[in-house]
């Protein structure tokens, strides 16, 4: 039996879709070869069924086995349960991770989470680090509906090399700069310290051993300086709670002062996320960093819409993106629980006073 066919039979999909969906194959077969830089390695699938109507995760592992099939890779599916936050990955999951030889290729989208990993530690980057694998990770797909599949494979679609490019000069940009300002038509206006903060360009490109990342990229992120984020922030895009990706009716109005966030408005979003804050508050070890602003991003995938699901929504062309929570794992010092992306809607960007040219 394929890794297709276990696919189909394990989330019992229409073969249909693949008759459907063909076309994008090729566009799958070049993201496995151009942008993970494939060869003969091995490849490690990692699925979930879903939820009926909340298979994106399986619709995408589809196709990208549908492309490995026809380029001749070695593929293995493990599926399992949809995970939470603070779920345990099943030993089927953790086991296969253990024994994938060295620099070898996985494919991670989850409709939740992958799950903590047991043994092997807490962060699924740092042990593809240590072992050189080279990943796509991608996880919540589950947030949004079937019927977003056409929306999720634009932002897939896209050119990878302009994103690369435009990237580049955005991270020079950012990596000359000691202050951000942001400012928006919704009323935002605050500024970030990032003297001696690196920018990452998140641009799709994982060729070398231990690399991976989101599929679909394309977004120039950095932490800030410890309390270095100052201001009014109107979240008007979408933001994050423990359980959801949401798009705000009424925009939700942050003040931070010496980085944190310390007053919310009064409308049903606000409440929403501050719940999230104080639930993760109440569980973390150190809750001095659920509230810390822990990243400012901007989005350059010209596919992406905002759809209500963070792995979109965050690398939408033309907006900004901050973060609450944890950012050790690229170069801050705030370790936490949670990281929760919020997005913001026509940012005008100034670097030491200096307003930046964004790509729209």
């Amino acid at each position: 039996m394929t890794v297709v066919e276990e696919l189909l039979r394990e989330t019992k999909i229409s073969a249909d879709f693949l008759q459907k969906y063909s076309r994008f194959i090729p566009l799958f077969k070049k993201l496995l070869v151009e942008n993970l830089g494939a060869v003969d390695e091995r490849l490690l699938i990692l699925s979930d069924n879903g939820e009926p109507g909340h298979q994106v995760a399986s619709r995408l592992n589809l196709l990208y086995a549908a492309a490995a099939e026809e380029l001749g890779i070695t593929t293995r599916l493990v599926t399992q349960e949809v995970k939470r936050r603070g779920d345990v990955a099943e030993q089927r999951v953790i086991s296969a991770l253990d024994k994938l030889p060295k620099q070898s290729l996985i494919l991670l989208n989850a409709s939740g989470r992958l799950g903590n990993m047991d043994h092997l530690g807490l962060s699924y980057r740092t042990f593809c680090k240590e072992r050189g694998h080279r990943f796509f990770s991608s996880s919540n797909w589950g947030l949004i509906s079937d019927d977003n599949f056409s929306t999720v494979l634009d932002a897939f679609d896209v050119d990878y090399h302009t994103i690369s490019k435009e990237g580049a000069r955005l991270k020079e940009a950012l990596d000359n700069a000691e202050e951000v300002r942001v400012t928006t038509k919704a009323g935002s206006d605050f500024t970030v310290s990032k003297k001696g903060m690196k920018a990452i360009n998140n641009d799709g490109f994982y060729t070398n051993p231990g690399r991976g990342g989101n599929m679909p990229a394309g977004e120039v992120y950095f932490p800030p300086v410890k309390r270095g984020v100052e201001g009014r922030i109107v979240i008007d895009g979408s933001y994050r709670t423990k359980d959801a990706s949401l798009i705000p009716e009424e925009p939700i109005i942050l003040t931070v002062k010496r980085g944190d966030i310390v007053k919310l408005n009064d409308t049903p979003e606000a409440k929403a996320l501050e719940r999230t804050l104080r639930w993760a508050e109440q569980r973390a070890k150190f809750p001095w960093g659920i509230r810390r602003v822990c990243e400012l991003g901007i989005g350059l995938n010209p596919g992406a819409k905002l759809i209500g699901c963070t792995i979109l929504d965050e690398k939408v062309r033309g907006t900004v993106h901050f973060a609450n929570g944890s950012n050790k794992w690229f170069g801050g010092d705030v370790a936490a629980i949670i990281h929760l992306d919020h997005v913001l809607k026509n940012p005008t960007v100034y670097l030491d006073g200096k307003r930046l040219s964004i790509p729209k």
